[in-house]
């Protein structure tokens, strides 16, 4: 909790991109669905992990549609997980730059995905304006992780993170505690990895929440 110039506690926020502080922003859903099979999750039961997404060209050729007929400078994409091609973010980001669309945007994307994406990628996606990847960690301990079906090995979230907060780009990461049968010792190894991260790397932002 940190305190807001109104004195009133406010919970922590994410940053705004460099050199804005008030900006006209949208958000903007590019997908459908997700295919990953976490069981605190209700996409897998609503949507029975089926993933539908715009193609790179028509959804630049919607977002130049937009900015013309209402500039603005924030792009939120609010997919539940955006980044389950890297094909499609590559070229995502390289049309960005080709067409010279100037904006700055965020997506949630998966751990696994981060580790696994090229470094000329990444690059590409910090280039074209990425500046925060939400991502759900979710849990520390590999049983946990496991049970819960996110299947995040040990040092994959460190390593997803480290490749982020190299370009200056905030991981925003977020765990749940209590999780049903958990135990104590799961959970203070989730505590103990939050704050490692806080105290670790200089972009990120780290939220746990209760079951």
């Amino acid at each position: 909790i940190e305190s807001s110039p109104n004195g009133r506690g406010i919970r922590h926020r994410f940053p705004d991109p460099p050199g804005k502080s008030a900006y006209p922003a949208i958000s903007y859903h590019s997908s459908f669905g997700c295919p990953e099979p976490c069981t605190f999750c209700n996409s897998p039961g609503l949507t029975e992990r089926r993933y539908k997404m715009y193609p790179a060209e028509q959804l630049l050729d919607h977002i130049q549609e937009i900015m013309a007929k209402d500039p603005f400078h924030g792009l939120r994409f609010q997919d539940a997980n955006f980044g389950v091609s890297e094909k499609r973010t590559r070229a995502f980001s390289e049309g960005l730059l080709k067409r010279g669309i100037k904006l700055t945007w965020h997506a949630t994307i998966e751990i696994k995905q981060m580790t696994q994406y090229s470094d000329s990628t990444l690059d590409l996606m910090r280039d074209s304006g990425l500046y925060i990847v939400p991502t759900g960690v979710e849990a520390a301990s590999w049983e946990m992780q496991q049970a819960i079906g996110k299947r995040i090995k040990p040092g994959e979230t460190l390593r997803a993170i480290e490749r982020l907060d190299s370009r200056g780009i905030v991981a925003g990461c977020s765990y749940i505690i209590g999780y049903p049968g958990e135990t104590e010792e799961s959970m203070r190894a989730t505590l103990d990895e939050a704050r490692a991260i806080k105290n670790t790397f200089e972009h990120a932002s780290v939220d746990v929440f209760p079951y």
